[in-house]
């Protein structure tokens, strides 16, 4: 993730009176490109 992502993601979170998670994961290409993937996340508060 870029620098400038990164902050427009801050500006854009802060806004919304939300904190950012503590883990951001960018996947830029799959080991095989038919692959597909399934991600499930928790939020708690």
């Amino acid at each position: 993730m870029t620098d400038r992502l990164l902050a427009a993601l801050v500006v854009v979170l802060g806004a919304a009176g939300v904190a950012p998670t503590t883990t951001l994961l960018e996947v830029t290409r799959l080991a095989l490109p038919g692959l597909m993937i399934e991600l499930e996340g928790t939020a708690v508060a």
